[in-house]
């Protein structure tokens, strides 16, 4: 036989390989897709999560004390960056959501302009407070400093 030729008895004698299967997480209460896990109260500080080559599902907040939020991006309906405040409040990237209600997520923190280009791609899964204590991993990192959520006017 050539090699083109199929060589049915030999595909029937030859076993299958096993499936490939995700690795078991160790805590399945933190899993979130390909992003991996949610950070824990007591993991170092990171503003959010990895950015995904395609757009994600969910955006989850991660407050401050343990508290979690998840949004739909499915309600995802636009995005503004907010330069500071004379008060000293911001900037601050408002996300906007128009799910069963109208939601404001307004991010305030320091570097948020790359923030600003993912969250509008949807393209990241997770945003996290900085905790009381802990700053920014360097003077160019993005450090969000309050995650408010709101309730928005429909316009």
């Amino acid at each position: 036989m050539s090699a083109d030729t199929i060589n049915i008895s030999e595909m029937i004698r030859t076993p299958r390989p096993e499936p490939l299967r995700p690795p078991e997480a160790a805590n399945e209460a933190h899993v979130i897709d390909e992003d991996g896990r949610l950070p824990g109260p007591g993991d170092p500080y990171e503003a959010h999560g990895r950015v995904s080559a395609r757009p994600r599902l969910t955006l989850h907040c991660l407050l401050e004390g343990g508290r979690r939020r998840g949004f739909a991006w499915s309600n995802y309906d636009g995005i503004s960056l907010e330069p500071p405040g004379r008060d000293g409040s911001g900037p601050a990237v408002i996300v906007h959501f128009a799910g069963r209600q109208w939601i404001d997520l307004v991010i305030e923190g320091s570097n948020l302009l790359t923030l600003y280009d993912w969250l509008g791609e949807q393209k990241i899964g997770w945003i996290r407070e900085c905790p009381p204590g802990r700053g920014p991993n360097g003077p160019d990192a993005v450090s969000i400093r309050k995650i408010t959520v709101r309730d928005a006017t429909p316009p």
